[in-house]
């Protein structure tokens, strides 16, 4: 029995040198410089490729926009914010500056002015309204046009129309909104300072003395080819006139869509 027993431990030991010798052999003739077992004797280390990402510039860079020119480069942050009350044009990098196609930006327009989103080369990739966001991402990393991009524009949901009844001869109106005039006296409305394009104002005249729409500072009215002065006013023919007007250029320019009058007075 025991002379069994110690054949058997003769064969362990020689099954698990086989072993050894034949991992050995798989593992370092897959090695550049290394071959047959023992330990390791060539002069190269395996490769391990580096890790790489997108682009993770973590935090947010917030501009106000003043109707000029924002050039992002590669090492600016992934989100830029956008506020203020005009416009302003972004120039996305140069797409060689990148490691590989992938890279991308979160536009958010806070302003009350439409961002332009151009190429290196100045080609349009994306226009972003007031309110709203856009996703930028480098599909190509040659070429200077809009080729090179990819943008996807989300607008936020529009603001819920609302009816104001204005029992006082003043006041100051808020775009998306529509008035109900009804003093018997003659009523001032003030148009906002701030409007973004598609933005709204309705007044439905009900009082005897009619309304009177004052453009705001620096501002005018149209009603086809007839234009207010800067600051000018539109005034009613009776009181029951209506009106809707849209901001057609961001804080300066109000048209309007239709009057219900005998003839509205432009000044």
């Amino acid at each position: 029995m025991a002379c069994n027993n110690r054949l058997l431990s003769g064969i362990n030991l020689l099954l698990k040198g086989f072993l050894k010798m034949a991992i050995n052999n798989i593992l370092n003739n897959s090695l550049v410089g290394q071959s047959g077992d023992g330990a390791f004797a060539g002069t190269e280390q395996p490769a391990f490729l580096e890790p790489s990402a997108d682009n993770f510039i973590s935090g947010a860079t917030v501009t106000a926009t003043a109707a000029g020119t924002t050039t992002l480069l590669v090492s600016s942050t992934q989100t830029q914010i956008f506020t203020g009350v005009t416009t302003e044009t972004i120039v996305l990098p140069v797409v060689t500056t990148f490691p590989q196609i992938g890279v991308e930006y979160l536009i958010i327009n806070e302003s009350t002015g439409t961002l332009t989103v151009n190429s290196s080369g100045s080609n349009l990739v994306a226009t972003i309204p007031a309110g709203s966001w856009a996703r930028v991402v480098c599909q190509l990393i040659t070429g200077t046009t809009a080729a090179s991009w990819v943008a996807q524009v989300s607008a936020s949901p529009a603001a819920a129309f609302a009816w104001v009844p204005v029992a006082g001869t003043t006041q100051a109106a808020a775009v998306n909104t529509g008035y109900i005039s009804n003093n018997a006296a003659q009523t001032t409305f003030t148009a906002p300072a701030t409007a973004a394009v598609g933005d709204v104002i309705i007044v439905k005249g009900v009082g005897a003395g009619g309304w009177i729409m004052t453009a705001n500072t620096g501002q005018t009215i149209r009603l086809g080819t007839a234009v207010t002065a800067s600051a000018g006013t539109v005034t009613s023919a009776n009181g029951n006139d209506s009106f809707k007007m849209t901001c057609i250029v961001a804080n300066t320019t109000w048209s309007i869509d239709y009057a219900i009058s005998t003839g509205l007075d432009l000044v």
